[in-house]
């Protein structure tokens, strides 16, 4: 019963002191000393027992020990992200590969590709642009003298070339996905 008397007491005289200096800058400092106080007061009961070091440096030691695996489960998870950007890159870069060996055998030369993947792995959607091969043929060009003249223009459609319909169906079938996910895009050179 001594104890919760000097807890009590402790309480008290701590309060009348705090109040005193509530206006000053000593006010933060002297509340944490008296809080530091009153855990110590708390805890005297158990420094009387028997083995109440030894409990109190294992309690240190496990929660050391807690705070180190919580850094080891952190680099863990760094490391596990950093190699899936790194099989995501490569899974890209390989896709890019056969997309260009599929614009080769039809003629066609890869310019970039945009390449999205789905968290299951699957390629959600492609992208694809590509140009003509250069051809040695030679191309006669006429230039006329006069323009043609219209009073209206017709509005320019974007035409997709049967060779960009051919390729996205192609790309889709390949990788299994829907004809709208793939984007094939031809331009001359």
């Amino acid at each position: 019963m001594q104890w919760i008397r000097d807890i009590a007491l402790f309480l008290v005289f701590s309060g009348i002191l705090l109040e005193m200096i509530s206006d000053t800058r000593y006010y933060k400092f002297a509340k944490w000393v008296a809080g530091m106080i009153l855990l110590l007061q708390f805890l005297k009961p158990l420094a009387e027992t028997e083995n109440f070091g030894n409990r109190l440096f294992s309690g240190l030691l496990s929660f050391n020990y807690a705070l180190g695996t919580d850094r080891v489960l952190e680099e863990i998870y760094e490391t596990d992200e950093q190699t899936e950007n790194s099989v995501l890159s490569e899974y890209k870069k390989k896709v890019e590969e056969q997309v260009d060996h599929i614009l080769k055998n039809n003629g066609l030369r890869l310019s970039g590709t945009k390449i999205s993947v789905a968290e299951d792995g699957s390629l959600q959607e492609l992208f694809v642009l590509a140009v003509y091969e250069d051809q040695k043929e030679e191309r006669e060009i006429l230039v006329p003298t006069v323009s043609p003249i219209r009073l209206q223009e017709p509005p320019k459609q974007d035409a997709v070339s049967p060779m960009e319909l051919y390729i996205r169906e192609l790309l889709a079938s390949v990788y299994g996905m829907d004809e709208s996910k793939v984007e094939v895009m031809i331009q001359e050179v």
